[in-house]
Order: structure tokens, then sequence, then C-alpha cells
């Protein structure tokens, strides 16, 4: 049933129940409403009668009356529906009948016979309160009526108490005031004074209630009835509660900022030219000078403000000062801080400072040397000396055992990086999430730096240095294969690099000259890698052992240091292969061999100098650098192993182990035209005679991704359809695809010219 309610009130819905037959399954019915067209319906609740009604089994008859007015949302609305619903029982048998009957819909005028006019709320009808007192000097205004209201005609006006003069007059019917139900809300356009007595006064019928012929608010117009008092003005500067580092605290780690905790919030001051200092105890100089007033390096959470600084340095006592009006509350008065400007040298209790001094580094008079033995899951701290730096949001959190991997709980199946250790090891594992991404064609990304500062403490200029490490790495099935740049007092030194691609303990040494480290100053030598972004899967752990640093060129000597092995690309044939090396250091003692071990692969996965079924191919230079050659003699269609290798009087030094199989005999062009259709190509990838497609990814993606036409995303090459296709599914980490065909002249005179064609698919 339909009913318009526009205009009327106090709706009345009357109708009766009446059992017509009575059967074994009985039945029952409620009657419902709701505003409008659509949405939930309400069970209507009856003055008399019963709604819902449930059948007694077996009677017949009127059974009840109802009576029931609709509540006020039902009041006024252009559609209010009325329904009746039926269930029956879970008997058997016939259901019994009913009927609906005697429906009645009355109302009354909207507004109907109110006369009643509205009056203050019983109960907290002010905001503020009345003869309340310290009211902030912003604070919105409302009052609270008995029934909902609406405006009449004038203004809520505010006064001052001393004076009797009008704050600001609020207009109702206008923005100034805002109705909503029975609650009138103002605000003030200006901020109040403090410490002021105020008033309201509301005139008679500036505020009625919604009857048809509305009825006036009596309103307020003695003084006495809403007054209150603003707060005291603010005239207490803020003053440190505490400090970070902490004042007169030794032997931390050089802080990259400084935090101020206030007495109250405060902000940065919005004029002057404030500074905030970081000192040297020593001679007073300068370390750090911040501009407050430039806003962006400081940033201020409520009483809380950290200051940005450089890195300071190792073993130096530093006092900070901060210049009057760097900070101020934020009151009204912008009460300004006094600043933090004195300092005694040597301090005394009567003088106010802050003070810290950072921890020093290992000296290094002679020899330096760490194992990383200390470094373990018990006691996860970083020897003295080192430390860790690098992009924003880097992860430094220990992450375990050496070799081990830490699943993470909210990723399901990723892992989580960090440094690992407990194995005489500094090491890390690098993933996707330890901010340490380095995007190699777009150059973006910043490493994990793992840096060693000392303190040339020879009492001399040190010019002369030795620098040795075992370059480490696990996990050796993760094919993401990061690698260490080193600096040593700020220039590369490629004789220390070292990548996951070389063996496990690989020693890394160089000597070095011309450094020019002043007596007393700090050096680092830094060890920098990245997650790289290129490829596939995980990343191998990455890590440094036995590092030793020599005063001078030194005597001690080590065995050589070499890199790679590199294939490059189309330099495999069917008995040859082209392999590439560099012997980076003789470590100290003159290079005595240098060439490569190999071996058929099923025969020898690991060959090494004199060992079973391994071929030697000695180069005949004995010097540092790169060490190019072709191995020859090889079998066609043979996988082999290769490790280029390097000795000295203190042993032989192993690159790691490269695999690759030499081609099969390519066909011959002969005046018979030469014709491939690549059937049968599919995810055996089995290339066809003189067919070789090489992906120049790290590492190269040279598996099957899957046939051709199929919506799989993952990348690799593509076949498996007739007709046939040599096909191939590029993603972002596939790289570039080189497709080579070679073949012999077979037709017993020089080529001087060829007719060339094929059929491009996509």
């Amino acid at each position: 049933m339909g009913l318009d309610t526009t205009g009327r009130q106090d709706v009345v819905i009357g109708y009766t129940v009446d059992i017509i037959s009575a059967q074994p399954r009985t039945v029952g019915v409620v009657c419902q409403y709701r505003v409008g067209n659509s949405g939930a319906w309400t069970t209507v609740t009856p003055s008399s009668g019963s709604n819902p009604y449930s059948q007694a089994a077996g009677t017949v008859g009127l059974k009840t009356t109802v009576s029931a007015t609709l509540p006020a949302g039902a009041n006024n609305q252009p559609v209010v529906q009325v329904r009746w619903a039926c269930w029956r029982g879970t008997e058997t048998g016939n259901s019994s009948g009913f009927a609906i009957d005697n429906i009645t819909a009355t109302s009354s005028p909207l507004g109907g016979s109110d006369t009643t006019p509205p009056t203050l709320a019983l109960s907290a009808p002010f905001s503020p309160a009345d003869n309340s007192t310290n009211i902030p000097i912003g604070t919105g205004l409302s009052v609270t009526f008995s029934e909902s209201i609406a405006a009449g005609t004038g203004a809520i006006t505010l006064y001052k108490q001393s004076d009797d003069s009008v704050v600001q007059a609020f207009t109702v019917g206008t923005s100034a005031v805002t109705i909503s139900g029975a609650t009138a809300s103002f605000t003030p356009t200006n901020p109040l004074l403090n410490n002021t007595d105020y008033y309201i006064l509301i005139p008679s019928g500036v505020i009625t209630d919604t009857a048809t012929v509305p009825n006036n608010f009596a309103g307020i117009s003695d003084k006495t009835v809403w007054n209150f008092k603003t707060i005291p003005a603010d005239i207490t500067p803020p003053t440190i509660v505490s400090v970070t580092p902490v004042t007169a605290s030794t032997d931390i780690a050089p802080p990259t900022s400084l935090t101020i905790t206030f007495s109250e919030n405060v902000q940065i001051a919005s004029s002057g030219s404030a500074k905030i200092y970081v000192k040297k105890v020593s001679d007073n100089s300068t370390a750090a000078e911040i501009d407050a007033n430039l806003f962006g390096p400081i940033s201020v959470t409520g009483a809380v403000a950290t200051v940005p600084i450089p890195l300071l340095g190792y073993g130096v006592a530093y006092y900070v000062t901060i210049d009057a009006g760097a900070f101020e509350d934020v009151s009204t008065s912008n009460n300004a801080f006094v600043g933090l400007s004195q300092y005694s040298n040597p301090p005394t209790n009567s003088v106010l400072s802050w003070t810290f001094t950072t921890v020093d580094v290992p000296g290094l008079v002679t020899s330096y040397a760490q194992t990383f033995s200390g470094l373990t899951t018990a006691t996860p701290t970083l020897p003295a000396g080192w430390s860790t730096a690098g992009g924003a949001g880097y992860v430094t959190t220990y992450r375990g055992d050496w070799g081990t991997t830490t699943p993470d709980t909210v990723n399901i199946g990723a892992t989580l990086g960090g440094l690992k250790g407990n194995a005489s090891v500094f090491g890390y594992h690098h993933t996707s999430s330890t901010g340490t991404t380095y995007n190699s064609t777009t150059l973006v990304g910043t490493p994990l730096s793992q840096i060693l500062t000392l303190r040339n403490t020879t009492g001399a200029t040190l010019d002369n240095l030795t620098v040795a490490y075992k370059g480490r790495t696990n996990i050796p099935a993760n094919t993401r294969l990061p690698a260490y740049a080193v600096t040593v007092n700020g220039t590369a030194v490629s004789a220390l690099s070292y990548s996951t691609t070389d063996p496990d303990n690989t020693q890394r040494n160089v000597s070095l000259t011309g450094l020019g480290i002043a007596n007393g100053e700090t050096f680092q030598i830094v060890w920098s890698s990245f997650y790289p972004s290129g490829g596939s899967g995980s990343a191998r752990q990455i890590g440094i052992s036995d590092v030793v640093v020599n005063v001078g060129t030194g005597t001690e000597t080590y065995p050589p240091s070499i890199s790679g092995p590199l294939i490059p690309v189309l330099t495999t044939g069917s008995t040859t292969v082209e392999v590439q090396s560099n012997v980076i250091s003789d470590g100290g003692s003159g290079i005595t061999q240098r060439g490569y071990v190999y071996s058929v692969t099923s025969l020898n996965g690991a060959p090494a100098i004199g060992g079973a079924n391994v071929s030697q191919f000695i180069d005949p230079s004995s010097t540092t650098g790169a060490l190019n050659s072709t191995l020859a003699g090889l079998t066609p269609e043979v996988n082999y192993t290769v490790r280029g290798y390097a000795t000295n009087a203190n042993g032989t030094t192993y690159t790691g182990a490269v695999t690759f199989t030499t081609l099969g005999p390519p066909p011959s062009l002969t005046l018979t035209p030469y014709n491939q259709l690549f059937t049968g190509f599919g995810s055996t990838l089995v290339f066809p005679a003189g067919w070789t497609a090489l992906s120049d990814a790290i590492p190269p993606v040279q598996a099957y991704g899957s046939d051709w036409s199929s919506t799989a995303s993952n990348g690799g090459f593509s076949g498996n359809v007739s007709p046939g296709v040599l096909g191939y599914r590029h993603t972002g980490s596939t790289g570039n695809l080189t497709v080579t065909l070679r073949m012999l002249n077979g037709t017993a005179s020089p080529l001087t010219s060829l007719y060339v064609s094929y059929q491009g698919r996509v």
C-alpha cells in the first residue's frame, strides 16, 4: 500500500487479521513499512493488537485488531509504502486461509496543534557552558534547545562583558549560523581576546520551532544566563626537556640527526635567521650548521624537533648551540625558545651545555685484522670501526646464520633480506625489499655499503697500504649475482672487486701507494653491492671475511686474484670457444702460470690442474691483466665446464666454473636451397643443426616458456605449433635475444651472393 504523507504527520495504520478456514498447516503475518520505493523494510510497532501475528493451530475467526503509529520519519514524505508479509508453518497438509481486512490510514496536518515554543535544553544547553573559564580563544559556540529548531529573523549577538560592546552579531538564516536538529552553532570570525569575559544574547523570534505555525523561542535577554571567560595569554616560552644524543654521552656512533624534545608543542620560527650549530670542543670549529628558517631540513612533530646533520667524525667531542628564536610555541603569543647558546670549555656546573663524544675507530699503527668471529646470532653487533650505509629505507636488520634464509611471514614465499653472520663472515642477503636495488638500464639505485673506518695513528703521513680480504658467497643455486665494488680512501680499487660468480673464499689483495693520509685522520675502505634488477630469481648472499690492512706495501704475499670467466655471445663453435678472465692481482708475488682448465661436465664438474679427465690450456703470458684465450680441439655437441686459474709462489687461485655446450656440425649450403621449417621445435629445446639463440640477460633466460599463442606471461622460448616456429616471449628480465644460423659453403666455389628469405611471426 502506497501513501503520500506530504504535509501530514502522526500516520496511523489500522487493520484486522481473520482466519477464514482452519487447516493442519498454520499461517502468520507481519506488517512492515519503508520510506520511498526502495530500501529495507521495518516492522511496525503496534499500540494495540499483535504484530507479527501467528495463528494458533485449528482456530478460525477474527484474531487481532491492530493500530500502529508510524515513526516520525514517515511524516511529510511523498512516498511511504506499507506491506503485509505472510508465512506458513512446517506442518504437513493444507494451509489455513487468512485475510487482512478493515485497512485504515489516518493522519493529522503537519505541525498540528503544536503551540509550545522551544526552550533551552534541560541538560547542558550551552557550549561553552555558562560561567566556564579557561576557554580557548578559537572555540566555536553552540546552543541546544528542547526540540528541533529553525531560523527566525535577527541575530545571535556576542558581547564583551567589561563594556557591553558588540564583538560580533551572527545573523540566522546565513552561513554565520548552522542549525542542525535542536542545535544552533556559530564561530567568531576572529579569535577572541585572552583572559576576557563574554556573554551572549538571543532576542525573541531569532529562533523558532519547526511547527506549521512556528513558535518563537522567548530569547535570552539577561547577560548572566550565558557567559564565559577565555584562557589567559600564554607567556611561557618552550624549554628543552630532553635531547638525543643525550648530553655528556660518550662512545656513541656518529649521529646523523639531533632530536630535541620541548616542554610543549613547537614550530619552526617563521622569521629571523636562527641557526643550529654542532661544534668541536677542541677548537670551537663548526662541524655542522643548520638554518632553522629554511624549514626543509628540520621536521617538527608536536613537541619533538628532528634536525638532520652531516655525518660527524669518530672519536671527537662535540657541543650543540641553538640560536634564540629558532623555535617558538604554537600559542597565539608565539613565545620564542630562548636558545641554547652558553658553553664553557671545560664545562662548569653553572652553565647549561649539550655535549657528546663519538666513539673512536681502531687506530692503525702497523696492522689491522678482522675475522668477524664475534658477529654471531647471539651478539649481532658489528666490530668497532665497522658500519653500514644505504639509501632511504635500506635494511640492516640481522637475519641470522650465513647460508640460511629467513621466510617473510607477510609475503608468503618471499625471503627477508639483511645482515648475515655466525660463520666468521660479515654477510648480506639482498632482496627486492632491502632498499638496495640497482637498475643497470636507468643507472638508478643506492648500494649497500659495508664500511671499515680506521684512524692513522702511525705518527706520520700514511702513503702506502696493503689491503686483503676474502670474498664470500653462499646459496649458489640463486640466480641474481651481486658483486662488490671497493674504494680505499675514496678511490676505486678494481683489484679488490669481487663477484658472487667467483668461488666462495676468493682472496683479494692489493698494495696501494701515494695515499697521503695525515696522521690522526680517519680513512675508509668501502665495499658496495646492489640487488641486481635484471634477470629473475633470488640473489646469492655476499660477504667479507679475513680482512687485513697493513701499513706499507709490506712483505706479505697471497695467492693471485682472478675473476671470470666469461664466454662472449656468439663465440662458441663446434670445436672451439673463446674464454675471457682477468688476473687482477699477483698477490705480491709474481705470476708463474695462468690459463684455463676444462673438462666434459659429465666426467668432471670441477676441473683443476691434474684432475681426472681435465685438459689444461697454459697462457704464454705470466702477467696480471686480461686472460683472453681460445680453447680448441673440442668435440661438437658436448657440454663442458671451464675455470680460469693463476698461480704464484703462494698457490693457485681458480675462478668460478662456467659451462657451455659446443655446437653441432653446421649444415652445408650447396646448390640445393636450404630450408628450415622448425617442425617439431618445442619444449625439448632441440635446435636444428647450425642454429643458436642466446639471451644476454644475467642470467640468460634460455628456458622454454610456453607454447606459441599461449597467453602465459613467463618469458622464454615458444613453439610446439604447426607450421613450426622458433618463437620467444620477451619480458623485462629476458634481455636481448640473438638468433644465429651458421652454415658451411658447400658449393665448391666462393660465394659472392645469397638469397635469404624468412617469414616473421608474431
